[in-house]
């Protein structure tokens, strides 16, 4: 049995996100084409549309405020897709501000496994085992008990982290934010971080950033190095670098 055909909204969506996701933006006919079709859908539709074509188009506080325009209407995924629409377009620090406020709105298992690996990026152990309960809390049994121990050991990481390089929470997380927004000034998405410990002096930050890119790979270290340089980290025995993560879709 065949599925159901795509409305006219979804057939738009999928024609501006083709554009969206390869970083192409479309010739002036195309656009003009795209927004007289927007402008037949209903009212309530719109919204959502533009937010897309202007977040192709570059235009970010506009995609912003349409995103948020939609997300009147309540609908989670729509939520999902301006958290999707910041991720992709890489802008970390407002996506992950934007994440823990919506996350409160529409609390789904997803949107709180998202939120607790954000939690775990900022280096904050509190917020990880708050997310963790929370997630645990739908669930009972072997698979609840999982939940929480993954987040135990979650915590347990970042916690270890900071006692072998004596920074506290405020400066790990302002060391994310930086490390994010040298990649983020160049277009490009951080996706996750691992915390690593060698003993002694030989501990590490790792930022995995949406980048094959070997030289922009190269130009952000060298960015990250001048930046630990800094007073603020210079007597803190680790070092942290880029590490390239395939670069994913959308969804």
């Amino acid at each position: 049995m065949s599925g159901q055909p795509e409305s006219k909204e979804q057939e738009l969506l999928a024609t501006i996100l083709d554009y969206f996701q390869k970083g192409e933006v479309p010739d002036t006919d195309t656009i003009a084409e795209i927004e007289h079709d927007i402008a037949k859908l209903p009212i309530s539709e719109r919204a959502h549309a533009y937010a897309w074509l202007n977040g192709t188009l570059g235009r970010h506080s506009d995609a912003v405020r349409l995103f948020k325009d939609a997300m009147s209407s309540g609908s989670p995924t729509i939520a999902q897709n301006y958290l999707a629409y910041l991720s992709r377009s890489a802008h970390n620090y407002e996506h992950r501000v934007e994440l823990f406020r919506i996350v409160e709105l529409f609390p789904s298992h997803e949107l709180r496994l998202v939120a607790r690996n954000a939690a775990f990026c900022i280096g904050n152990d509190k917020l990880v085992k708050k997310f963790s309960l929370k997630m645990a809390a739908l669930y009972d049994g072997q698979e609840r008990e999982d939940i929480i121990n993954q987040g135990n050991y979650m915590a347990e990481q970042i916690v270890n982290f900071k006692n072998a390089t004596r920074l506290s929470s405020r400066e790990l997380e302002a060391l994310c934010d930086q490390a994010e927004e040298i990649a983020n000034k160049r277009g490009i998405n951080c996706s996750s971080v691992s915390y690593y410990l060698g003993g002694d002096d030989d501990n590490a930050f790792i930022v995995r950033a949406q980048t094959a890119d070997p030289q922009v790979l190269a130009e952000m270290n060298m960015e990250l190095l001048v930046l630990l340089s800094d007073d603020s980290y210079r007597n803190s025995p680790f070092t942290s670098w880029f590490q390239s993560d395939e670069k994913r879709g959308i969804y």
